[in-house]
């Protein structure tokens, strides 16, 4: 994982483990996007339009 987190360090093994496992899903809670439109998705972040936490991606 890359980023920002509100959880203490030791706890990212064991929810590691849980997203890996497929305990917890993390799909239905994000949403991918190419870094090539990395202004519309600032502009839809700033308006409040987004439903699920943003990652971006910068291959694409």
């Amino acid at each position: 994982m890359h980023g920002t987190w509100g959880c203490p360090v030791e706890a990212y093994p064991a929810v590691i483990d849980l997203i890996t496992s497929g305990k917890v899903a993390l799909d239905p809670f994000v949403e991918r996007a190419p870094m090539s439109r990395l202004n519309d998705h600032l502009e839809a972040m700033h308006a409040h339009r987004l439903e699920r936490r943003l990652v971006l991606d910068p291959l694409s």
